[in-house]
């Protein structure tokens, strides 16, 4: 499992490059309990903020995330002969 303790505190929607579970969710267009079922298989690196341990994502862990999860789709697809590039 991918989990970091950072000792900042979280600044909320517009402070940083930290997200909670819920905007990663709501970006990704995907219920929050996928997010936390991906980030339990260390499929998305978490961060783990203040006294509860309340979960964090760096943007860049998202947008690389769901790059990784483009690329697979797509060699998935080119493997069955549907698609031969992904926009």
């Amino acid at each position: 499992m991918m989990m970091r303790a950072i000792n900042t505190r979280y600044a909320g929607s517009g402070g940083g490059d930290l997200l909670t579970i819920s905007e990663v969710a709501k970006q990704l267009h995907v219920h929050r309990n996928t997010v936390r079922t991906w980030a339990n298989q260390g499929l998305l690196p978490t961060y783990r903020v203040g006294p509860r341990g309340d979960r964090r994502f760096k943007k860049r862990d998202v947008e690389l995330f769901v790059r990784r999860c483009r690329e697979v789709g797509s060699r998935r697809k080119n493997a069955k002969g549907d698609a031969t590039t992904v926009r």
